[in-house]
């Protein structure tokens, strides 16, 4: 007979789960699911920890909530709990701060299992901002008394300020069930609802004006409330020599916040700047997907494994009207009432991975994704920003929503040869077609050649080598494509005749011709059987010939040097070093008629260069006959960005950007004493220096007129020092009963 004590125990050690300590993770012993008796194998670690910060961040505590100077209870379970073939797990983890997950399954082995989980993750955005607002928390944002509206920002009497942290809190709850059945518990059925709730208040920004030359903005403290329900099942068949599974999954999102209404800060001006402004939010929306995958064993060494999936997206939240003015507020004037938003997707993988011979391998691939964009298309004769007046249906200002769709097609064969002793030879090649709906390329075509070698011949050292190469050719590019299509036949003969939306000579990177190369090395040395040295390089360059303008090349390069040293068995030394290194240059010309557009002393240049280094190393020492663990590290980075310019003769002389930069202090001190097989204590300290530097919002401050034609929300976070200590004990379990 079952002890039904077992329950009551699972029971009592959820009620002892305290927060996780990050700092003093230990590994749990692997279960033994053949017990036939009653036991509880892992470990629960308690403790409490005090945090010093020398001033209020964001920064550090971004996804824990730890903002200020404060302590918290740290400690964390998982457990397993056994009684025959039934068993109980728990696994609980920063019960005592923000960001805090738990997770609990119950079941019995290869029959069935009920498993739940809660997570709660929260994300600090600006510990620093400010905001003149009525309302804020809620989708009505209004001036407050006292407040004076200006031309410009310099211009505006803001009279109150408030304070808004801005930050953003998702809590995921998980249900589920899983039943395996059939003669051999070949079968298995699972159902699993899951929920995501996001909530919170985050910066929107929101523009008045109705031209590039009268535009005013102000960033808004933005209400989030979102809600989405998922629900996934499968029915799944495991032979030994065929397998299929049949799988349907829906996902349903609620906006709570459909729109945001907020006052002007600025003085109304007719036609150009509204009193008010009004902007949508994400829509409702609904996903429905059906999946049917599928595994043969063909022969003994060949095998065909395959998916298709069906899916269908869909949206018809009702518009807004154009405009909050009297004017636009009536929604008959829109071309139609809904979204009536709909998008199908096919998706098929075939896969067949073979060894004719005993040398060679075979991976032939074949993937298909499109969309089945079923959305209408509709003339918008919008109100500019809430102004009282409709755009003329002949103007480029009319617009005709278009409903986007591509198709992907990928075939790929991969060959494996067994060269010799410990070397392996890989030759690859890929081929894929990409078909698109109002872009300005209908289709590109990308073929890839791959090739690696690898080799651990030699007894003291591991080798490896790769490369590949990819050209990707577009069809004809048609800068005016999309533009014709957006816009009606009386203003395409009319107003916008000669018009377009870009330069006509820019190429976008991700439909322009591109040449593709990667290449990288990695070796690790066996010098000693105490010694290990490690080297690794990668090489990316994207090239885009024939661009005359926009991105003409994009290059990442990476470095790492790592050391591992284990002079004996209670010590043993780590160290590593990472550098990384990104280019890429844009090019452009500045006009504004027919003439200037052809004078090539009117171009510009801009060059990109961002170089990071990471240094860490790592001391592990055992002392009191391997009762006391004893262990510190460092880690040291450093971003830096340099953005410089280069003008033409016509254009005032470049000047570059100050650098951006960020840097890190990262120390850690451990040190862990077992005073008995159950029972570990343990003191960690942990010292972080933060610091960064924006030309972009230096001397800038929320809400003031420091930017002549913007009123912001957000000033920037302040560097930081941070010192956390620790003490925590661990209790390991493995207690038959």
């Amino acid at each position: 007979m079952i002890d039904k004590s077992w329950v009551i125990k699972s029971m009592l050690i959820c009620l002892l789960a305290l927060p996780v300590c990050a700092y003093a993770d230990e590994p749990t012993p692997a279960p033994d699911n053949t017990k036939n008796e009653d036991s509880v194998d892992g470990q629960i670690t308690i403790g409490g920890s005090g945090v010093h910060l020398n001033t209020r961040s964001s920064k550090f505590g971004e996804y824990n909530g730890l903002l200020d100077s404060t302590g918290f209870f740290v400690g964390d379970a998982d457990l397993l709990i056994h009684s025959d073939s039934k068993y109980f797990s728990l696994l609980a983890e920063d019960i005592g701060l923000e960001n805090r997950t738990i997770n609990m399954e119950l079941g019995e082995y290869g029959d069935y299992k009920f498993f739940a989980e809660l997570d709660q993750q929260p994300h600090y955005l600006s510990t620093t901002s400010k905001s003149y607002f009525d309302g804020i928390g809620g989708t009505v944002l209004t001036n407050p008394t006292g407040f004076a509206t200006g031309a410009n920002a310099a211009g505006v009497t803001f009279g109150k300020i408030n304070d808004v942290d801005l930050k953003l809190d998702s809590v995921n709850g998980t249900l589920g069930f899983a039943r395996t059945f059939g003669e051999d518990k070949e079968k298995e059925f699972k159902f699993t609802f899951h929920r995501n709730e996001r909530n919170g208040i985050q910066s929107l920004g929101g523009t008045f004006g109705t031209t590039g030359g009268n535009t005013r903005s102000v960033v808004i403290p933005e209400l989030v409330d979102q809600v989405t329900n998922e629900i996934r099942t499968s029915l799944a068949f495991n032979g030994q020599d065929k397998q299929f599974q049949l799988d349907y999954f829906f996902s349903s999102y609620n906006n709570k916040v459909k729109s945001i209404t907020f006052d002007s800060p600025y003085t109304p001006v007719a036609g150009t700047i509204a009193a008010k402004g009004l902007i949508s939010r994400a829509p409702d929306n609904q996903y429905h997907k059906l999946s049917l995958s599928s595994g043969w064993k063909l022969s003994p060494t060949t095998r065909l494994s395959s998916i298709v999936e069906y899916g269908v997206s869909k949206q018809d939240t009702n518009l807004l009207a154009f405009s909050l003015d009297a004017a636009g507020s009536d929604r008959s004037l829109l071309p139609r009432q809904t979204a009536g938003a709909e998008i199908q997707t096919v998706h098929v993988n075939l896969n067949l991975t073979a060894k004719p011979f005993k040398k060679l391998g075979v991976n032939l691939k074949y993937r298909h994704y499109e969309t089945i964009n079923e959305t209408e298309q509709s003339e918008f004769l919008y109100f500019r920003n809430d102004t009282n007046a409709a755009v003329g249906a002949a103007t480029n200002r009319a617009l005709t929503n278009l409903p986007y769709d591509y198709k992907q097609d990928q075939a790929t064969l991969d060959l494996n040869y067994s060269l010799f002793k410990g070397t392996q030879l890989k030759l690859g090649f890929e081929s894929e077609l990409y078909q698109r709906d109002f872009r300005e390329v209908e289709a590109t075509v990308e073929n890839t050649v791959q090739t690696r070698l690898k080799s651990s011949y030699f007894s003291f050292v591991d080798m490896s080598f790769w490369g590949s190469y990819a050209n990707r050719v577009a069809d004809s590019y048609d800068p005016t494509r999309p533009f014709t299509a957006r816009h009606s036949d009386a203003c395409l003969l009319g107003a916008c005749a000669g018009s377009f939306d870009s330069n006509p000579d820019l190429r976008r990177v991700d439909v322009a011709n591109r040449h593709r190369s990667k290449f990288g090395s990695a070796f690790t040395f066996f010098p000693t059987d105490k010694l290990i040295v490690g080297m690794n390089y990668n090489f990316l360059e994207d090239d885009f010939v024939n661009s005359t303008r926009g991105v003409q090349f994009d290059k990442n390069q990476d470095v790492t040097l790592d050391l591992s040293y284990t002079p004996t068995q209670t010590t043993s030394y780590t160290a590593y070093y990472t550098f990384n290194r990104r280019q890429a240059q844009q090019d452009n010309r500045s006009f504004s008629n027919a003439a200037q557009a052809q004078d090539t002393s009117r171009d510009w240049r801009a060059d990109h260069d961002d170089l990071s280094n990471t240094v860490g190393f790592e001391v592990k020492r055992k002392a009191m006959d391997k009762k006391l663990d004893l262990t510190a590290n460092y880690v040291y980075t450093k971003s830096l960005t340099h953005i410089t310019f280069a003008t033409g003769s016509a254009l005032a002389a470049g000047v570059d950007a100050p650098d951006l930069l960020t840097e890190r202090h990262r120390l850690g001190l451990t040190g862990k004493y077992t005073v008995n097989p159950n029972l570990t204590i343990g003191l960690n300290y942990l010292y972080e220096n933060y610091r960064t530097k924006d030309f972009s919002t230096i001397g800038i401050s929320a809400s003031s007129g420091e930017v002549a034609q913007s009123i912001l929300l957000s000033a920037i976070d302040r560097n930081y020092e941070a010192q956390v200590g620790m003490l925590f004990a661990v209790y390991t379990f493995n207690t038959p009963q």
